[in-house]
């Protein structure tokens, strides 16, 4: 039996789909894009000849229209993103369909960060994204970035279920910086990601060279960030938000924080720490509850008492 609907549907007052203003459902473009056996001379419209490469699905893209790129496969490239309402989306690939599709961006000579994003309302999901030769990079770049130096319009995007970090554990040079860092940006959500092996695993900062705008009002929750030196790192903005994260100091290499929350404003709600982090001191106007350590030199950073 198949079910037809006329118009517009809805589940608890909410529109299922994007619609316009008459009521009609509408969408943005698809294109597919597989980085082992796809080609640029492909339209990519289709999935049985999908593109070779996420610039070239991206180029296609238009700004502000709601386009989705499908991913499968090996990419080793870099993406600045500029243009809004834009859904990256990993799909499974190889034997019983069971990998991640894998970003990394080692060709360039980790001269950029593996994905920028300059847009708001940009949603980056279900990717394994590293960053450069031997998954591992200058502390200057980022496998994701949100804003950065003079950016003022990437607010809203939504981070979730990526593996992000030095998955290839090459300790030899030096971690990855930040796994997903937030720079001079807004009211992002960034939930239900594993991040492993970089020097911060989530951060939210303000470029020093540059940011024009505070990171305020950002959502991290529900990850896993494991050999990490410092877990989560609230260094900057207001008003931040770290729920129910799992945060385990691992095999990194130094004895940082588990969770250091140096910005105002703070809510640290029922997270865990373990492995083994020091405890320092942070802004007297953050607020934990709830926060659980498994061993007496586990720590949050606050600057008052828990709850």
């Amino acid at each position: 039996m198949s079910v037809h609907f006329g118009g517009t549907v809805y589940a608890s007052g909410i529109p299922l789909g994007p619609v316009s203003a008459g009521g009609r459902m509408i969408w943005g473009n698809i294109y597919f894009v597989d980085g082992d056996s796809g080609s640029d001379s492909n339209s990519g419209t289709d999935r049985n000849a999908p593109l070779l490469t996420i610039n070239a699905a991206y180029n296609k893209c238009t700004d502000g229209h709601d386009d989705y790129i499908f991913v499968r496969g090996r990419l080793d490239e870099a993406l600045i993103i500029t243009k809004s309402k834009l859904h990256i989306i990993g799909c499974s690939y190889g034997p019983a369909m069971q990998g991640m599709a894998r970003w990394n961006n080692a060709s360039t000579g980790a001269v950029s960060h593996t994905c920028q994003i300059k847009a708001s309302d940009v949603e980056i999901a279900g990717l394994r994204i590293g960053g450069g030769s031997g998954g591992a990079i200058s502390e200057s770049y980022s496998p994701i970035y949100i804003g950065g130096e003079n950016i003022t319009s990437a607010h809203r995007c939504w981070i979730h279920h990526c593996n992000v970090g030095d998955y290839d554990q090459d300790h030899s040079s030096a971690l990855i910086g930040y796994g997903i860092a937030i720079d001079g940006s807004y009211q992002n959500v960034i939930e239900h990601n594993y991040v492993t092996y970089c020097d911060s695993g989530i951060a939210i900062i303000v470029n020093s060279s540059g940011a024009t705008l505070s990171s305020n009002h950002n959502i991290i929750q529900h990850n896993m960030v494991v050999n990490c030196d410092n877990g989560i790192y609230v260094r900057e903005g207001a008003y931040g938000q770290v729920y129910h994260n799992y945060v385990d100091k691992g095999d990194a290499q130094n004895d940082d924080y588990g969770i250091w929350v140096n910005g105002t404003r703070a809510t640290v709600v029922e997270n865990w720490i373990t492995g083994g982090y020091t405890k320092p001191w942070g802004d007297a106007s953050s607020i934990g509850h709830n926060n659980y350590e498994d061993t007496t030199s586990a720590a949050i950073v606050l600057a008052q008492s828990e709850a």
